[in-house]
């Protein structure tokens, strides 16, 4: 959620994930994804600004508390190396994996749609 204010000064909460696009007309407009507008008097770019350090802070609290340990580093894994089920020889689609930055990324759906059998 992210602090923003109304034009008449009342300050209020936004939750940052139902944000469907911001706008000046020459009022900053916030419209969400439900449909409904705030007009407040921060700019876009303090809009966008509080939503970066918002989801930020985020990431940095999961960090903090270990919420990366549920997927220990394995480093980056390709599809011809062994699967998280250790027997298959290659990685399922859906598999978790780490690349050598420490981000989380899925193993993606074959080129043509098709399974790989592994599933």
């Amino acid at each position: 959620m992210i602090l923003l204010t109304r034009l008449n000064g009342e300050r209020f909460a936004l939750n940052v994930d139902l944000i469907e696009r911001a706008e000046t007309t020459p009022d900053t407009v916030i419209r969400t994804v439900e449909g409904s507008n705030y007009v407040v008097t921060e700019t876009i770019e303090e809009v966008i600004e509080k939503v970066i350090d918002f989801k930020a802070a985020v990431i940095n609290r999961a960090d903090a508390v270990g919420s990366h340990d549920q997927f220990p580093p394995t480093g980056s894994r390709d599809l011809g190396q062994a699967g998280r089920d250790g027997q298959s020889g290659q990685t399922k689609k859906g598999d978790i994996n780490r690349n050598s930055s420490d981000r989380l990324h899925l193993v993606p759906d074959t080129p043509d749609g098709e399974s790989d059998g592994n599933e």
